[in-house]
């Protein structure tokens, strides 16, 4: 009777896998769990065990789950570095694009061609913040 339980429990998580209700981890997890439950309930009985965790898939699914749940995890992270890195290379452009503009001003500057004010007006920048600047690149 407990076989047939679990073999029922088997064949509604494969229909939920199959209609998108679960995914792959969920249900071997489930499965797994339920694996746990099974060997307290049948502990004393071995051909019980058993014959449920035949039913099961038994230990294939704890390693299954682990594996889906770790490549997952990979994958994740993979997405996440090329993210990363492109969200750097964007914010790097951005940075050495102000930087070739702070250092065109200051050269204006040191020609007398623009004053530090209107520079710093043009940089976005704050007077001495732009005086900064002009240390900073040697002006």
């Amino acid at each position: 009777m407990l076989k047939e339980e679990y073999a029922g429990i088997t064949a509604r998580l494969e229909k939920l896998l199959e209609q998108g209700e679960v995914n792959e981890y969920t249900k071997c997890t489930i499965n797994d769990m339920s694996g746990k439950v099974l060997e307290n309930i049948a502990l004393k009985y071995r051909n019980v065990k058993e014959g449920v965790k035949s039913v099961m898939g038994g230990r294939i699914l704890d390693y299954e789950a682990k594996r889906i749940k770790a490549e997952g995890l990979q994958e994740g992270r993979e997405e996440g570095r090329e993210e990363g890195r492109e969200e750097g290379r964007k914010e790097g452009r951005k940075e050495g694009k102000k930087e070739g503009q702070i250092e065109i001003l200051i050269e204006l500057v040191k020609d007398n061609l623009l004053s530090v004010q209107e520079a710093a007006s043009r940089a976005s920048l704050p007077e001495a913040g732009f005086r900064e600047q002009m240390r900073k690149y040697g002006g």
